[in-house]
C-alpha cells in the first residue's frame, strides 16, 4: 500500500519549481533538478505561466470533505468504546446499522450502513467476526481476549452465550 501524502512537503516542492521557472530554466531541467516526469514539470510551468506562485499552491488533499468533524469523531470514538450495551442494546456487539444509528443520534449525520464502516476504521477498529461455538462450550464463562485498537492493546472479554455466538467488548486501557 502507498503512504499517503504528505500535502505540505508537495506544495513546498511546487514552490520551489516556481522559482527555478522564474530563473529561466526550462521544464525538463527543472524536472531533471528535482526528479521528476517531464510531463509533469510541462504542467507545472503552464500553471505557472497561467498564475504565477499561487497557481502552484496546494488544493487540499482531493477528494469529498468529511461528514464529521474532528471533535464528533472523537466522540463517536468515545461511545464506541463505552459498547453497545451502554447505549441499550441487548448484545455486546457493534454492527453496521448500530454504528450508523450512533453516528446520526450523537451528530446527526447521516452515514448509510454499508458506508460507516469506514468511519471506525480510519479510527483503528478493526473488523471482527463472531466465533461459533460448539453447543457444549456454552458455559458463558468470560475468556480474556486481545483486541489491537489504535496500535494499542486494550483489555476485551468475549462471553459464549445460549445462542453460541462470541460477542466482542472493547475496552480502553486508559
Amino acid at each position: 500500500m502507498s503512504e499517503t501524502r504528505d500535502h505540505a512537503k508537495l506544495e513546498k516542492r511546487r514552490l520551489q519549481v516556481g522559482k527555478l521557472f522564474a530563473r529561466g530554466l526550462s521544464a525538463p531541467e527543472v524536472a531533471r533538478r528535482l526528479g521528476s516526469a517531464r510531463l509533469v514539470a510541462y504542467r507545472w510551468k503552464t500553471a505557472w505561466e497561467k498564475g504565477g506562485q499561487a497557481a502552484l499552491a496546494s488544493k487540499g488533499p482531493a477528494g469529498p470533505k468529511p461528514k464529521l468533524t474532528g471533535k464528533q469523531t472523537q466522540q463517536v470514538v468515545k461511545a464506541l468504546l463505552a459498547g453497545p450495551v451502554a447505549r441499550g442494546c441487548k448484545t455486546a456487539l457493534w454492527t453496521l446499522p448500530r454504528v450508523a444509528l450512533l453516528i446520526k443520534e450523537l451528530t446527526g449525520v447521516d452515514y448509510h450502513p454499508g458506508h460507516v464502516w469506514r468511519l471506525p476504521g480510519a479510527s483503528g477498529f478493526s473488523c471482527q467476526r463472531p466465533e461459533r461455538r460448539a453447543i457444549e462450550h456454552s458455559t458463558c464463562s468470560p475468556m480474556p481476549i486481545v483486541v489491537r485498537v489504535s496500535g494499542v492493546f486494550a483489555g476485551a472479554e468475549h462471553t459464549v452465550c445460549e445462542t453460541n455466538l462470541c460477542l466482542v467488548g472493547l475496552t480502553s486501557n486508559a
